[in-house]
């Protein structure tokens, strides 16, 4: 079951190695700019948006950035539209119009679906 819940990172005394935010038109730029900063700062490694563009209404696609020099640089998807999300053994695609966390090495079996948790 995937929860909500409120992290306060500047906090931690280690910062997630990853986080993700669905993106929508209201909190945008804000998760564009604002939170990729903070994010740097406090070291999270990947930092992946689920986004469906400024209206919601492009097909889903996802962004991601990872650690850099100076911040969190735009990190480059593989082959089949996967961002790698680091230390995890997970990486987060695509399917269906749905983001998905996926298994390294066994594609989207045993998957859940990043929105609502349901296995594929």
């Amino acid at each position: 079951m995937v929860t909500a819940a409120t992290y306060h990172l500047a906090e931690m005394a280690v910062g997630p190695s990853w986080s993700s935010r669905f993106v929508s038109p209201s909190t945008r730029p804000h998760d564009l700019r604002a939170k990729r900063r903070l994010y740097y700062r406090v070291g999270v490694q990947k930092y992946v948006l689920v986004d469906r563009g400024p209206q919601n209404e492009d097909p889903v696609r996802l962004i991601g950035y990872q650690t850099g020099a100076a911040w969190l640089a735009s990190a480059t998807p593989d082959a089949q539209g996967r961002l790698d999300l680091g230390t995890s053994r997970h990486g987060a695609g695509i399917a269906d119009d749905r983001p998905w966390l996926y298994e390294r090495g066994h594609g989207r079996t045993g998957a859940r679906s990043a929105r609502n948790g349901n296995r594929s």
